[in-house]
């Protein structure tokens, strides 16, 4: 079955995050996020499949390259 939405990707899973990953994946929606550390207990959403466990402000180059490689291997372009 073809995807009819751009995949989201949640950058930092803080509470907001969390409650973003819940919302969307309770719709059936398959999202992608990421962290600084995989091992937080809100990293455990059944929702999400990890892109990455970069940190955006010392591994900005890294995250960005992860990203559009990500970008490149899906249809729809990541909504973030």
């Amino acid at each position: 079955m073809e995807r009819l939405y751009p995949p989201p990707i949640v950058l930092g899973m803080s509470p907001t995050g969390l409650a973003v990953m819940r919302g969307l994946g309770r719709r059936g929606i398959e999202l992608w996020g990421n962290d600084i550390d995989w091992y937080r207990t809100r990293c455990f959403s059944k929702f999400c499949r990890w892109l990455a466990t970069l940190n955006p402000e010392t591994e900005e180059y890294k995250l960005l390259d992860k990203l559009i490689e990500f970008g490149s291997q899906v249809q729809a372009k990541p909504v973030i």
